[in-house]
């Protein structure tokens, strides 16, 4: 009854799946894991062998790639089938109360109730682990910790040793009053004698430490330079997606957008609702779902007059819908180079700092980098870079620790707010407000205690769209005091100043 079961499906994530078969074997032992490839010997009857091994499973480790979801069968996704193997055992250990970890490969993405048969719909609901290929031993080391955790038995606390009761009585006449007023002379500095010293605060990064609290205190106030060539206001909204990225940058009638959130039914907003249409500029910073899934629907409900992404391909099926659906609305998505400068209106431009032929890495530390600067008010927008990612940016713009190149007012937190953050490079950006795009109780267990941590010793002010009362987070910057008022001329895409 102490084995762990390996759920897998070979056409996505067969190597990676033996991978952790391995692992586990190596930490708990040969015969304390199942996975079908190694575990059903040659003329055994295979259903019956799967069955009866998750009968016996104490635990269930369904191992979720990129194409998990959309792997097909006579020209089906597998999942719709009721007799597809990976349905079964998932719906067997859910029915059979089971301990399930999902573990969520690089690229891929853990699936919504939505995206789920409703007889397996409660694994949604499950608290995933990503390990990452890339970084294999340090990611699940997790995995290993749930797994002793459920095979380690809980023992009851040790009976107290009898004692004689008349020395146990004439004992305390003359020990205890000495151990009181040993300890209250030890403890002078406490108001009450006798009460008990707190216990030291828990550091960040404990696992039993509470969960961190997340500052929402209303929209960010900025102003811009006096003699800005501009004098509106440049409302940036980090819109609430549930977990995945959206930020609609607004100038006039300008609209620009990086990244679409992971689409209905996760996301909270509707970005099309926040636009005004037509939608100038779409950036997709990365090929992940929790990014650029929205663009889809965003494509049916308004225009967009020009798409760009970081140059990293994705083979994934929602990747291959999205670039077909770009492609019928006869909009070409075009590769931004790093160091790309686009002037998006007077006094507000945007330059590329990264993109994924700049990084060796993850896909997530192959994001789009973007810097947003309007009337010298900087944002950096950073994807869901991770220390790869971040070090090369250290590397490149920084040839002094001050690191004017990386300075921005605003840091977008890379990753949902992830604890995959180097120091160095917070001290770099130097932020006064650092926010956070992560839905709550958040799979992942985003945004991290040691985030947090890392972000309120430096003094810098936090917004996340994950707290209990889930919001769009606005950012607004005052432009200067010129006379003149700007607008923009769709006609000629060229913004143009009229004379007050």
């Amino acid at each position: 009854m102490n084995k762990f079961f390996v759920c897998y499906r070979r056409d996505d994530t067969g190597d990676y799946a033996g991978r952790i078969a391995d692992l586990l074997r190596r930490e708990l032992g040969q015969d304390r894991v199942f996975i079908d490839v190694d575990s059903i010997r040659v003329g055994t009857h295979w259903p019956a062998a799967l069955r009866t091994a998750l009968d016996d499973a104490i635990g269930v480790i369904v191992v979720i790639g990129p194409s998990w979801l959309t792997v097909e069968r006579n020209g089906r996704p597998r999942l719709t089938f009721e007799d597809d193997w990976v349905r079964t055992e998932i719906r067997g250990a859910l029915a059979a109360g089971k301990q399930i970890l999902p573990i969520v490969k690089t690229a891929a993405m853990m699936p919504t109730a939505d995206d789920l048969p409703e007889d397996i719909r409660g694994l949604a609901a499950l608290q995933a682990l990503e390990v990452r290929a890339e970084q294999f031993s340090g990611d699940a080391a997790a995995l290993i910790e749930w797994a002793r955790q459920l095979t380690t038995p809980t023992l009851p606390p040790p009976a107290p040793e009898a004692k004689h009761p008349a020395f146990s009585s004439r004992l305390s006449h003359i020990v205890l009053p000495t151990l009181v007023l040993a300890a209250c002379a030890a403890a002078l500095q406490w108001a009450n004698c006798g009460q008990k010293p707190p216990a030291p605060p828990l550091p960040p990064n404990s696992p039993d430490a509470a969960p961190p609290e997340v500052v929402q205190s209303g929209p960010i106030e900025l102003a811009g330079k006096t003699d800005c060539v501009s004098n509106a206001t440049l409302l940036t909204t980090f819109i609430d997606v549930g977990f995945g990225d959206a930020t609609l940058f607004q100038l006039g009638d300008l609209d620009v957008l990086i990244d679409a959130g992971p689409g209905s039914p996760e996301a909270k907003a509707d970005i099309a609702q926040l636009i005004h249409s037509p939608l100038e500029y779409l950036f997709i910073t990365h090929p992940h779902q929790d990014h650029f899934r929205g663009a889809r629907e965003l494509l049916n409900k308004t225009h967009i007059s020009a798409a760009f992404w970081n140059g990293d391909p994705s083979q994934s099926m929602a990747w291959r819908q999205l670039q077909q659906a770009l492609s019928e609305a006869d909009l070409p998505l075009e590769k931004l180079p790093q160091g790309e400068v686009i002037d998006l209106a007077p006094g507000f431009r945007m330059e590329v700092l990264s993109t994924a032929d700049d990084v060796d890495g993850s896909v997530n530390d192959k994001s789009l980098v973007q810097l947003l600067e309007y009337c010298g008010v900087r944002i950096l927008m950073t994807g869901d870079i991770e220390e790869a990612g971040q070090k090369r940016l250290l590397q490149r713009q920084c040839s002094t620790a001050a690191c004017p190149a990386l300075k921005a007012d605003v840091l977008k937190f890379p990753h949902h707010g992830s604890e995959r953050i180097l120091e160095p490079f917070l001290d770099a950006v130097k932020p006064t407000y650092a926010t956070i795009s992560a839905g709550p109780f958040s799979r992942f267990g985003i945004p991290g205690a040691k985030t947090v941590h890392a972000l309120e010793v430096r003094g810098i002010q936090i917004r996340s769209t994950s707290g209990d009362d889930q919001r769009n987070i606005e950012l607004r910057i005052k432009g200067g005091t010129q006379t003149g008022f700007l607008y923009y001329d769709r006609e000629t895409r060229t913004w143009k100043r009229y004379a007050r």
